[in-house]
Parts: C-alpha cells; structure tokens; sequence
C-alpha cells in the first residue's frame, strides 16, 4: 500500500497494529478496534450509517467498499462521537476527524519517486488579528539550488478546516510534484493559510482578504523568493474559500491574473453584499485582467444548485471560463482533481 494512503498531520509510515484501517486482496476495507465494554460501534461515512461486528474477545470489526476518493467519518461507539488513534487523522467539522484515502483508478495524487518539493509551516504576524498566524509554503523540489523567483499560487481550504488541509487532505504536494515531473506544470511556491480568521474570539472568515493582502503577502514576498508581479499571482479556494477567492481577486485585480474556484461560488454566500461582482461587468476588460477563470464542482454536490446558478451570471455576462463538471460531491476527491487541472494553466505566459 503506498505510504499516501495511510499519510496525516501524525505520521507519514503508520507502524500498523491489530487496530486500525487496510484495504483487503479483493478492495474491500477492513476497520478494527477493540472495545470490550463496548455495545454498539458504527461508522458513519457519506451519509451511510455502517455497523460493527463484535466477536467473542470484545474486538469489533467492519468489512465494506467504500467508493474512491477521501472520506472522513464519524466513528459511534455507544452513541458517542469518537475520534480513534487507530484510524488515520485529519482536521475536518473544526475538530480532528478520521478519515480513509480510498484509491481509485488514477491516483494522481500518490507519493511517486519523483523530485519532491518541500513542505514549510511558517508563522507570520498579523494586523488584522493581532496576534502569530500560521500558513504552510510548498517550495518546489529546486528551489533550494537556484537563485530565481517564482511565482506564487496562494490555495484556501474551505469551513471548518485550516491551513494544514491542503496538504494532508488535499495531498497539494504530491500533485504538484507529479505535475512538475511530467511537464505539466510550472514551478511555483504554493501558500495555504488559516481563513477561520479570528478577530477578538469571533471567527471573520470575510476579514481575510484583508489579511491575505494586508499581512500574508507582504510577508511571502519579503521572506520566499517570490514574484511581486500580478502575472506571477494566482489564487484558488474550495468552498469558503472559493468565496474569499472570488472576493479577494475580483477587488484586487491589480494584485491577481488567476482564479480558481472549487465547488465553488462567484457570489458571497455568507452575510454580505456582493460587490465583487461589478468586475464582470465589462467582460473584455476581465477576460484581459485575468488569464483563466476556473471553476470546478462535483455532480453530486449539496452546493451544485448555486453552481449551476452562478453559470447564468457568467453566461449573462459574457465571461469566458474553463468550467468543469466532476463526478462526486462536495469532497475532497473533487477539490484534488480541480487543483490537478487548474495548476498546468498557471504561469504559462
């Protein structure tokens, strides 16, 4: 089994032990814990409810073919809510979750024996907030042995998550590796920060484009050797953060050429007006600011009505998009495959 399957926040190797999660001959999955006093143990995973069974020692297990993709799930035991050290771990719900990487039949996203970037989380300080944030910098495998400047992508994850999501979850660094070992894509620096803002102990998702502008860029610019130049600046999102990215480019079209949105929404779907939106006005003028305008959602999304809304305004409006439908719902199986697909088309010029 390829180390990417079993890959967390925790341990890159797992040492696997009679508990825990594998995948049998035949792709079936097999879970098992043990909970002597327990009396009822169930997982719960894309809306299915699936039991446990306990044998005679108090050891519980469960067989089933869950399709592939990533899924978190919530573990039961006796009616409880459980998060269990013997399953992989990840930051979903604004809680740790456990979840299970089920391959499929391209896993784009595996660790391959190519060049691999590296991986910093570094700590930047923050006017909006007032306090230390945190952010996550891929750096691509040469950046280390040259002296150039690279464009940047800056990539948000969605509610409930937080920086660590694109990487552990949303596996950005293999991606990008593999991308890179095919020619298929640019060499860039990716920047995933925390968009659960928090001023004065309330979440502001919506102040992050001020910090994103204000704090964190400045702050790449000035420590990574990175571009200043608008071409050489892109952003995409998932969900919330799909929205922060309409925002944050469409207001700061001197600062951004790319756009991405994954399960994504061109309007702001939390309390606020929707302003950002004045940029499609003159679809000439957007088509010239930005290079790709991409938007990409799953076919069984819960979100999929406002998508498939959001593509009269573009059609309306004239705007010329690269618009793609994927199989799946609102998950990060789709948010891989955007990201697999808008990445090639950045920094082409």
């Amino acid at each position: 089994m390829n180390e990417a399957y079993l890959e967390t926040a925790l341990c890159f190797n797992p040492v696997l032990s009679k508990e825990g999660a594998w995948q049998l001959e035949d792709g079936s999955w097999r879970l098992a814990i043990e909970a002597p006093e327990a009396k009822e143990i169930s997982i719960r995973l894309d809306e299915k409810e699936y039991p446990f069974t306990r044998d005679g020692e108090g050891k519980w297990s469960l067989e089933f073919r869950p399709e592939p993709g990533f899924w978190f799930f919530f573990l039961k035991i006796d009616g409880a809510n459980v998060v269990h050290p013997a399953f992989p771990i990840g930051f979903g719900y604004s809680r740790p979750m456990n979840f299970l990487n089920v391959p499929g039949d391209d896993d784009f996203w595996l660790c391959r024996d190519v060049p691999h970037g590296f991986v910093v989380q570094d700590y930047y300080p923050s006017k909006v907030t007032g306090r230390t944030e945190s952010c996550l910098v891929y750096l691509p495998p040469k950046y280390f042995t040259d002296t150039k400047k690279y464009p940047v992508l800056y990539l948000q994850h969605g509610h409930g998550e937080n920086e660590t999501c694109w990487i552990h979850q949303g596996k950005t660094n293999w991606i990008l590796d593999n991308l890179l070992a095919e020619g298929k894509a640019q060499e860039m620096i990716v920047v995933m920060a925390n968009g659960m803002v928090q001023v004065d102990g309330q979440v502001r998702s919506d102040r992050f484009t001020q910090l994103l502008v204000e704090d964190l860029i400045p702050f790449v610019e000035g420590r990574y050797r990175a571009s200043s130049r608008r071409e050489d600046r892109a952003m995409a999102g998932l969900s919330m953060g799909s929205v922060q990215t309409s925002i944050t480019t469409m207001t700061h079209p001197e600062l951004f050429a790319y756009i991405g949105l994954f399960s994504g929404f061109l309007r702001n779907i939390f309390p606020d007006d929707n302003v950002h939106l004045k940029a499609m006005d003159d679809a000439k003028k957007f088509g010239e600011t930005y290079k790709v305008f991409f938007r990409g959602c799953g076919d069984r999304d819960q979100f999929l009505s406002t998508f498939l809304e959001d593509d009269e305004i573009v059609k309306q409006k004239g705007i010329r998009e690269d618009r793609h439908l994927y199989h799946g719902g609102h998950v990060w199986g789709v948010w891989r495959e955007c990201l697999r697909d808008y990445v090639p088309q950045l920094f082409r010029d």
